[in-house]
């Protein structure tokens, strides 16, 4: 659920669908064939927060999820990355269909490339905590 929250954030945002076309902000691995540069979210981890009412329709509960950036040159995933912090950081409301309460940066992680494929990726972590409904 919270990684529709952020897919939903980051297609709404012009200044990042300037850089990355939405079509290329996509749930899970990017397709080799891509063209770069893409967006990659993924989920990492959830846990329920403390609940005070069994009998309630929803939990609050807070996912780790994702965002990792691909381009051909480092300065497009630092260009990626900045724009997908301002598009996420403390956003809250319903967003993508998901009741979040709020949205925050968890870890910002380190440059990688891969030389064959000429291609430069960073990621960034955001957490999300949302109602998640009691089944």
């Amino acid at each position: 659920m919270a990684v529709r929250a952020i897919r939903a954030l980051l297609v709404a945002s012009p200044a990042l669908v300037a850089i990355v076309p939405a079509a290329k902000i996509v749930f899970g691995v990017v397709p080799q064939a891509t063209i770069l540069p893409a967006i990659s979210i993924m989920h990492v981890s959830t846990f329920p927060e403390s609940t005070i009412d069994a009998q309630s329709a929803a939990t609050l509960s807070t996912s780790r999820v994702q965002v990792t950036a691909m381009a051909k040159d480092y300065a497009t995933i630092k260009a990626i990355l900045a724009a997908s912090r301002l598009a996420c950081q403390f956003k809250r409301g319903t967003l993508g269909g998901v009741s979040v309460a709020a949205i925050t940066v968890d870890t910002v992680g380190p440059d990688f490339q891969s030389d064959d494929a000429l291609i430069f990726y960073q990621s960034i972590d955001f957490k999300v905590t949302f109602e998640q409904p009691n089944q």
